[in-house]
């Protein structure tokens, strides 16, 4: 079972369950990069992409974000791409028609806290 990864700490210790240079979660809605460098120090990457080679004694924890529902305060759609062939990990924020995803969330009537907050990214 995988937890929601909402603390430093918890990014630590869940290094401990892959052995892959990436690996890619999701639950939280807020993207970020959590690094593991030399197998001790732990924190966020402060940078939308990793040129990757650069790092080559780093593994990475990422979480991609959300194409729906984002909770960083930036109402944009927001996906990764990992590219093996330029060994570069990237952010892509895409907008989208939130008032027409919103009246579509209405009619199957989904809760108005999850569509309101569209509009924030929150």
């Amino acid at each position: 079972m995988w937890y929601y990864i909402t603390s430093l700490e918890e990014a630590a210790f869940n290094f401990q369950f892959f052995e892959t240079v990436f690996c890619f979660v999701g639950h939280t809605h807020i993207p970020i990069i959590i690094v593991l460098e030399n197998e001790k120090e732990v924190y966020v990457h402060q940078s939308n992409e990793i040129k990757y080679p650069e790092m080559k004694q780093a593994r990475f924890l990422i979480n991609v974000g959300s194409v729906g529902q984002p909770r960083d305060r930036n109402s944009k759609a927001c996906y990764g791409i990992l590219d093996t062939d330029t060994e570069l990990f990237s952010y892509v924020r895409v907008a989208y028609d939130i008032t027409k995803t919103q009246n579509k969330m209405r009619k199957i009537k989904m809760p108005d806290f999850l569509v309101t907050r569209l509009v924030d990214g929150r």
